[in-house]
């Protein structure tokens, strides 16, 4: 006790806080690193040895005799081959990574060390540890090639985004197959080559590598494989086959083995695009949290992004928005740079919505530039789609159709996920900015594919969608009884649905549509809808488009912390908050279909009313009075 009481009072130790026995701890791990290697290789040696025989914690035993030894140990590296063994068998990637790396060191045997130092990175990139998994690569390569080598090596190229290396590794681990390479080994090649193809869409070898994965013998931890088949049948248009191939998943409970776990994700995934919100939030959540606690890591990032992708779709945007944020610090964190491009963009989804402009671009340049990156065009579509919903939340129909046009090229070689209808809104957002811009005829062409698909796959959501793109379509071509059908035929659908944004986005433009054709009482029922719904998800640039419809209605509504400007009229209020913004009478005229003459004589009884003689006056004067 003397000598412990010295060190304390040197403050080489401290009372360390503990519930309840008393425990000792170095205040900086570099006192720590001095105070052992002062020790001594033997005095260390004897030391690990007894806390090994100390702890009853079977890892931390292993842990010290690996410290403990001081040459190659055959005994100690079986026990260490067993224990990594049972651990990748519990999804422990890391437990299981760091007992292979300890095995490899220790092994008196020089092909048994180089088969668990590829196994050790397998295990690292299981455990999401991108950096320390590369950080062997080099090791791995200068060992004589066979299947098991190629097959972690394409794993390694996939994860860090080098496709096509990726793609000629996993191709080689099938190629050098012999007698002696295990059929685990090419179960796990054919699951990260479905991978590589659905990255790039290719729908037909999505599935072709999957089910040869999956026939052969079914190892003991979590597959990819069931999702990719499910996936693969989904965007080639087999929707109904691919929900089949999941039939064994329990619709809930427990996903503690992996046919409780494999395929959920794809399950949560094909419902988002079916439509079926509720359904898909609730097996998202569960294939993220199953994925994260001991499954596939990128599998958890795949969830978490489409998670956030059915939260923004369902007006949940608040979870939307924190989740989105909580999958790129993930995917950031563990160097998943094949993921980075779609959770990207699903963050900026919301972002857009809500008029935070500078965060939404972030992300979805962020999300371009791996999409670029990866060579990836079905990634590049949600980058691009993610663009689009920032111009047009700003009103900038140019530059939306700009952003999308390029994906109407034939050339493009995998349309499939580009085309199936539900994965990715790219038609509906640029049908309607060309209807804006009066190309109509373009938007005709662009919205009849989309439409067709909704139709044929009876997905109430994309239907509705289509509904109201056709609506905006129609009442431009001035069919007035055919664009009120198809808005109201848009509304019955997400009545028969579940609650979503979509339903928002067809009030606003039913109101807007009922208002410019004089049917102004029945306008204000569907812009006050879409008013408390835009309201409840702070939806900023949607809300302020209906404030003016509503107030070119003759109705005021309440600014959210602010007041009303006094004295004005609704009217007044609307074109003088529209010249504020910088438009031109004309185009004040084209925003609300009203005339010139109109406009000119709101604003001048604005400026009247307001004390000012031209614009420049509006700016000061309507921050002043809120």
């Amino acid at each position: 006790m003397g000598a412990l009481t010295e060190a304390m009072t040197y403050d080489l130790l401290e009372e360390a806080p503990a519930d309840a026995v008393p425990r000792l701890a170095f205040p900086h791990p570099l006192l720590r690193a001095a105070v052992y290697r002062g020790l001594g290789p033997a005095e260390r040696s004897r030391l690990h040895h007894r806390a090994a025989a100390c702890s009853e914690d079977r890892y931390g035993a292993l842990q010290h005799r690996v410290h403990a030894a001081v040459a190659p140990d055959g005994e100690l590296t079986d026990e260490l081959i067993r224990f990594a063994a049972e651990q990748a068998e519990k999804g422990a990637w890391a437990a299981a990574a760091a007992s292979a790396i300890a095995a490899a060191g220790l092994s008196p045997e020089a092909g048994l060390r180089e088969r668990w130092l590829v196994r050790a990175v397998e295990y690292r990139l299981l455990a999401g540890d991108v950096s320390q998994a590369a950080e062997l690569e080099q090791t791995v390569r200068d060992m004589a090639p066979d299947a098991e080598q190629q097959y972690v090596l394409g794993h390694l190229a996939l994860t860090t985004g080098r496709l096509e290396e990726a793609r000629r590794r996993l191709a080689a681990c099938w190629e050098s197959c012999d007698a002696d390479t295990g059929a685990e080994t090419l179960r796990k090649a054919a699951e990260q080559m479905a991978w590589l193809c659905l990255i790039q869409g290719d729908a037909p070898n999505i599935v072709k590598w999957a089910r040869l994965g999956l026939d052969l013998p079914r190892g003991s931890r979590s597959s990819f494989l069931p999702d990719s088949l499910a996936i693969g049948l989904a965007i080639s248009g087999r929707y109904e086959e691919g929900i089949r191939s999941l039939a064994h998943l329990p619709l809930s409970g427990p996903r503690q083995t992996p046919g409780q776990l494999d395929g959920l994700l794809a399950r949560g995934m094909l419902q988002l695009w079916n439509g079926q919100l509720p359904e898909a939030r609730r097996d998202l959540r569960e294939a993220f949290a199953a994925h994260r606690g001991g499954g596939l890591p990128y599998a958890a990032l795949v969830a978490l992004g489409f998670l956030t992708d059915t939260e923004y779709r369902s007006g949940l945007w608040d979870e939307a928005v924190a989740h989105g944020t909580q999958a790129v610090s993930l995917a950031e964190d563990t160097d998943q740079i094949s993921i980075l491009a779609v959770v990207h963009a699903f963050t900026a989804f919301p972002l857009a919505g809500r008029g935070d402009y500078e965060d939404a671009e972030a992300h979805a340049r962020a999300a371009m530039q791996h999409a670029r990156t990866l060579a990836d065009v079905n990634d590049g579509a949600f980058a691009a789609t993610a663009l689009a919903l920032v111009h047009t939340a700003r009103g900038d129909d140019e530059r939306t159709v700009a952003e999308l046009s390029p994906f109407l090229s034939e050339e493009i070689a995998h349309r499939s996920g580009l085309e199936e209808v539900g994965i990715v809104a790219w038609r509906p957002l640029l049908s309607e900015a060309l209807t804006r811009l009066g190309r109509t005829d373009e938007a005709l062409d662009v919205l009849i594919p989309y439409e067709s698909g909704a139709t044929a796959r009876r997905r109430w959501l994309e239907q509705a969608t289509a509904a109201r793109c056709r609506g905006l379509l129609e009442e431009a071509y001035g069919h007035r009884e055919a664009a009120d059908q198809a808005f109201r035929n848009g509304l019955r659908l997400c009545a028969q649905g579940t609650t979503c944004w979509e339903e928002a986005l067809l009030h606003l433009s039913y109101g807007t549509f009922l208002r410019r054709t004089g049917k102004r009482r029945k306008a204000v029922a569907e812009l006050e809808a879409a008013h408390t719904n835009f309201l409840r998800l702070r939806a900023t640039p949607y809300l302020e488009r209906c404030t003016r419809e509503l107030a070119a209605c003759g109705r005021v509504t309440a600014r959210p912390g602010g007041v009303r400007h006094a004295g004005l009229t609704a009217q007044e209020l609307t074109v003088a908050r529209l010249a504020r913004r910088g438009m031109s009478n004309r185009e004040i005229a084209r925003e609300l279909v009203l005339s010139i003459k109109t406009i000119e004589y709101h604003l001048g009884n604005a400026y009247a009313k307001l004390g000012i003689s031209s614009r420049m006056g509006l700016i000061a004067k309507l921050d002043e009075e809120g």
